[in-house]
């Protein structure tokens, strides 16, 4: 596996300039708004105390000295420094990187992001109610002459044989690429520049802040884009609904409240910082371990509040599993030093190297696992229908548990109308939903809910057909439209792929079931005092007496004609109102099980029978020829009369014992934790057809 390269974004600001003097007073650095900030609700930490760096100066050469240290003890590969170029030759918080180029010290990695942005004075003035953005300084995109004074003035930095490479290439990140004017003719520029000086090619990247920004073509221009998906967070509301773009309404309603508004739970919204684009070739994820910009903003702050180490831990490992099956596994992090807002991973006083530390194991574990994608970064939304209890089918719930045992984050969607208007009316609520929970695949089971999930169109869809959507005329129609309009299809049975015969995106793949346990004699006697007649072999109906799919009139006449020739008289038992373990137990102690539906896809009645040793007697539908060849005490019929299925109760009863069909189910792989393991292979695939690059 190659190594993984983490690049931590470094502020070069912590010492006294001129500007700054003269804008905020002598002596000013980001620590004083550090140092000044107020808790702004019960239990808030503010100010956060910096951990054993203290409050530096970055004029000091052994501060610079010890925080490489402490980074190449997490693990980082480089810092990136933010660089401040303003046009016509005027920079801003220099100072740091020219020192560490003229000493040769620290020995440790660099490179520049281009932080093209305007500066502001930004004050609340609580009289008038409005933020003030007095601008201090604001950049100037030049010409080719520019450009040449650009990166002549940061030469020395680029011939630095301590400047980070990748592929042999200078790194260079831009902050905000849409900005500058006539990009490609700059790049181009300073491609011939580095090569008249000797130096390498340019690897540009550009940073993003929004996965929306990555489809602007202008960012084709770099070899890699770096997303950051705090801005996910930013849209959100707390205290009232205050959307993305409402900065100034969110200050002005902070006043009303007089506390922040944007506060989130870091482990409640740690999954927007994700994203199914992380996986992408082209683009570079970024780590956040916390974020509190009151020092900034006051009232006005977003604070992530419970962002521990431990958080960040499982935060690293999520990205590093997006990046584990790329050829260069690199990732971003934001910040190094962001004590302004509260966005950092240099020791503070309350977790010491907690954050470090975090970030160093989440790295060796990664190095020390397989290469295979694993799967904690992956977002999974299940979407069906609920029984009339407002619940999902057991083998839905069952199978979403196995996936969770696997590491996936898994939510569900339940559509509790009826009919294609009732389908229909859950479109809004899911879209709500899908914004909230950010999926990386809805997995829609059943045609209808699929045709749903497609309609949202944001976020790519697995359907699974279970075999009534596809043999039923009246709902078949849906499935086609689903089928068309999903990214993958599943069908559960050889018979429903046959009948459908898709071309491409398609798996065949049943559902699994759970190896139950081998009941007490107590659980045994308990449950079978109340159901078994005595007297009687108990054959096990396979579904409900209302369901017509079931065929419930031919299982009683079967068991009438049964009864009426063969002295060895049975009782018909509804498998309907029990518990999943009572339907276990029953299955461990009843005589047979027998199916008469009319049509079934893949049956996970058979398939629990099977796992119970229980003889089984079945019609020929869906994959139960398939499932039961070849087994002793399982017998199947092409015939749906209740002659040819009495003839064969007869059998089974009279097999008198448990099958060996718990070892086909095995060797077949037909567990929920194999079956979990195939959809995993699916995800992956979707994910690489829909990536949006």
């Amino acid at each position: 596996m190659n190594k993984i390269e983490v690049i931590a974004f470094y502020l070069p600001q912590y010492h006294t300039t001129k500007e700054n003097d003269m804008w905020y007073g002598k002596g000013f650095t980001e620590w004083t708004n550090v140092r000044a900030a107020q808790p702004q609700f019960p239990g808030h930490r503010q100010p956060v105390i910096p951990g054993e760096l203290g409050y530096y100066n970055l004029r000091d050469a052994q501060v610079r000295v010890r925080q490489a240290e402490l980074a190449r003890e997490a693990g980082i590969s480089a810092f990136c420094y933010y660089h401040y170029w303003f046009g016509n030759g005027r920079q801003m918080l220099e100072t740091p990187l020219n020192e560490v180029v003229t000493s040769q010290k620290p020995d440790f990695p660099f490179c520049v992001c281009w932080a093209n942005h305007t500066w502001y004075k930004k004050t609340w003035d609580a009289d008038r109610s409005v933020l003030d953005k007095t601008p201090l300084l604001t950049v100037h995109y030049g010409n080719e002459e520019d450009w040449i004074m650009h990166f002549n003035a940061l030469l020395p930095i680029f011939k630095d044989k301590r400047y980070y490479r990748i592929d042999n290439k200078l790194v260079f990140v831009f902050y905000r690429l849409e900005a500058i004017p006539h990009i490609e003719q700059m790049q181009q520029c300073w491609q011939c520049l580095a090569r008249e000086n000797g130096l390498p090619e340019f690897y540009f990247m550009s940073y993003v802040d929004d996965v929306a920004r990555l489809r602007n073509k202008i960012h084709s221009t770099c070899e890699k884009k770096i997303l950051c998906c705090k801005s996910a967070i930013d849209s959100l509301g707390t205290h009232v609904i205050i959307r993305k773009g409402s900065r100034l309404v969110r200050m002005l309603a902070s006043q009303i409240f007089n506390q922040s508004l944007n506060v989130h739970d870091y482990a409640d919204v740690r999954h927007l910082l994700l994203s199914n684009c992380f996986m992408d070739e082209n683009v570079v994820p970024t780590l956040l371990p916390n974020f509190d910009n009151t020092p900034r903003r006051g009232k006005g702050a977003m604070i992530l509040k419970n962002a521990t180490p431990e958080q960040f831990y499982l935060h690293c490992k999520e990205v590093f599993n997006c990046v584990r099956h790329k050829t260069q596994p690199i990732v971003f992090l934001k910040s190094w030093n962001e004590w302004g807002e509260g966005n950092y991973i240099e020791p503070d006083a309350l977790y010491g190297k907690g954050y470090l530390t975090a970030l160093k194991n989440a790295i060796n574990e990664f190095q020390n696992s397989d290469n295979n994608l694993t799967r904690s970064c992956l977002r999974i939304l299940i979407v069906g229908s609920t029984n009339r209890h407002k619940y999902f089918a057991p083998f839905i719930t069952e199978q979403a548990d196995a996936l969770k045992s696997k590491g996936i984050i898994i939510d569900y969607f339940a559509i509790n109308k009826k009919g294609w208007l009732g389908y229909m009316m859950a479109l809004f609520a899911l879209k709500k939903k899908i914004r909230h929970f950010t999926p990386n695949i809805v997995h829609a089971h059943y045609g209808l809910s699929g045709v749903l999930a497609t309609l949202q169109n944001k976020v790519p869809v697995v359907v699974t057909y279970h075999g009534s959507d596809i043999n039923e005329s009246d709902v078949y129609r849906y499935s086609r439209l689903a089928i068309k309009r999903s990214s993958w299809n599943i069908f559960v049975s050889q018979r429903t792929l046959e009948i459908v015969d898709p071309k491409e995106h398609y798996s065949l793949l049943p559902c699994g079931i759970n190896i139950p346990a081998f009941p007490t004699e107590t659980e045994i006697v308990t449950l079978c005092h109340h159901v078994f007649q005595p007297g009687y072999k108990h054959v096990l109906f396979a579904g409900a007496f209302d369901n017509e799919i079931k065929d419930p009139e031919l299982a009683r006449k079967t068991i009438e004609l049964h009864n009426q020739t063969s002295h060895i008289k049975a009782q018909l038992i509804e498998l309907k109102g029990y518990t999943r373990y009572q339907v276990n137990t029953l299955m461990y102690t009843a005589d047979a099980l027998l199916l008469t539906s009319k049509t079934e896809g893949s049956p996970q009645v058979i398939k629990e029978a099977m796992a119970c040793g229980c003889p089984i007697v079945s019609v020929d539908v869906g994959d139960v020829s398939e499932r039961l060849s070849g087994i002793d005490g399982c017998y199947v019929t092409k015939l749906h009369t209740p002659q040819a299925l009495a003839s064969l109760l007869q059998q089974a009863l009279a097999f008198n014992g448990r099958t060996e069909a718990r070892k086909r189910i095995l060797s077949m792989e037909l567990t929920n934790d194999c079956i979990a393991e195939q959809l995993l292979k699916i995800y992956q695939q979707v994910m690489q057809l829909n990536t949006p690059i």
